[in-house]
């Protein structure tokens, strides 16, 4: 952009509307009241003057339309050094810029601006030099976005961020005085300036770039590990369960006479003596692992209609969900509802397009994304995992499988006898028309 300018200057107005720094400022002061700081303030780095007419909207404003240009001002700025800052910057190469880098952590909350990380970072190090300036330590401030930030959205802090000194040795100095593991600083003085006590307080501590993109990177592959593990040991329960069962059918069965049941027998899930609610647990597959536990029970839920004896907020009792997995487990109150969910989802393909998506999306013929698939977990699966689950969870579960099973019971009793006494109805109304 600097060569580009004319003699290094490029107007002020392009700088405010693409500068992070001065987006977040709300309301945005006027120019002549910028001017007037920079020409008070920062006139031994910038050169700042008023042009007779404005800067060509063909360069400088392709992505906007100028509005309030009367008021704007015809002011143009430029670096002092811009005739030998180009040269300087070509030199550079990325490990250059890497060094110059420092990631810190745990930032008072006071200082969560990028102008204020610069003002923080730039007064831990005055001490040395006594230069209270940022500008003298800091050539900018990076704000890792989360994954759930909207394109195109203002950065904002979160108590962590990545930062380019100057010169290599003011991130050497930085990451000598505010080591990553130890608290506290580094020094020897008995009496610390404000910020720096406030940095003690809060545990701040840096990490070299290069070191922190290491760590990035063994976090990316462990997490790939365990995926890969977590998927090969389902695989194996898949196996294991589906051998058990081979071997109990080949089991002969002795013929025993039968016995009229005195009363309806009880489902497997209602069954008190049993230790967890059988066929109530449905394992999920290729869900967004960016995903949230809201998320997927509203997702999860469209398959239950509102119905007088049925909600969807009954359906579901816990979602066992993990961030960064693409699987999960749900926890249903009732097995005719773990069938349900089951034939719903393997019936209609569709698949998360996003993280918040709550809807689902139909998958397309033509894309590689597999569908959100599930099944239930039965046999010695679904006794590992109840196993891990505690008592006390365990005896809530049981109780709601019971309650929904027996409601289910009796209102399927209740209709059988409305048709009979519907049908009694109509046999005397039958009888009197004789």
């Amino acid at each position: 952009m600097i060569a580009s300018g004319r003699d290094g200057y490029v107007p002020l107005r392009y700088v405010l509307r693409h500068s992070d720094y001065v987006r977040a400022v709300n309301p945005l002061p006027l120019e002549t009241a910028l001017v007037k700081i920079l020409r008070n303030k920062a006139s031994d780095i910038f050169d700042v003057r008023m042009t007779m007419t404005m800067a060509s909207q063909s360069t400088w404003y392709r992505s906007y339309q100028a509005v309030d240009q009367d008021q704007s001002g015809g002011f143009e700025i430029r670096r002092r050094d811009w005739e030998t800052l180009p040269r300087r910057l070509r030199e550079y190469t990325k490990q250059d810029w890497d060094l110059r880098s420092v990631y810190i952590e745990n930032l008072p909350p006071q200082y969560s601006s990028m102008p204020g990380i610069a003002r923080f970072v730039a007064s831990l190090l005055a001490d040395q030099t006594g230069h209270l300036r940022a500008s003298s330590f800091v050539q900018s401030v990076w704000l890792p976005r989360h994954h759930q930030d909207r394109p195109g959205s203002l950065p904002k802090c979160k108590g962590f961020a990545v930062v380019t000194m100057a010169e290599s040795r003011h991130a050497e100095s930085l990451l000598c005085d505010w080591p990553w593991n130890t608290r506290g600083p580094n020094q020897q003085n008995a009496v610390l300036a404000i910020e720096a006590q406030e940095a003690t307080k809060y545990s701040f501590r840096s990490l070299s770039k290069a070191r922190w993109d290491r760590l990035g990177e063994e976090y990316l592959g462990h997490r790939q590990k365990l995926l890969a593990e977590i998927a090969t040991s389902e695989s194996k329960a898949e196996r294991s369960a589906e051998v058990i069962r081979l071997s109990i059918s080949e089991i002969p069965q002795q013929s025993s006479p039968a016995v009229a049941p005195s009363g309806p027998l009880p489902t497997p899930s209602s069954d008190i003596r049993a230790s967890y609610p059988r066929e109530c647990l449905v394992f999920v597959r290729n869900i967004h692992p960016e995903t949230n536990k809201t998320t997927l029970r509203t997702l999860f839920s469209r398959a239950f209609p509102n119905t007088a004896g049925d909600t969807k907020v009954d359906a579901i009792d816990y979602v066992d969900f993990n961030k960064g997995m693409d699987t999960c487990y749900l926890r249903l109150t009732a097995p005719q509802h773990a069938r349900t969910l089951v034939a719903s989802l393997n019936e209609n393909l569709v698949m998360q397009a996003q993280g918040l998506d709550s809807t689902g999306t139909q998958v397309p013929y033509t894309n590689k994304i597999k569908p959100i698939t599930a099944k239930i977990v039965e046999g010695t699966r679904e006794e590992l995992y109840w196993n891990k689950v505690p008592e006390k969870v365990r005896l809530q579960a049981m109780k709601k499988a019971t309650t929904s099973s027996a409601s289910a019971h009796d209102q399927t009793g209740t209709n059988d006898t409305n048709e009979v006494i519907g049908q009694g109805e109509s046999k005397r109304k039958r009888r009197r028309k004789k």
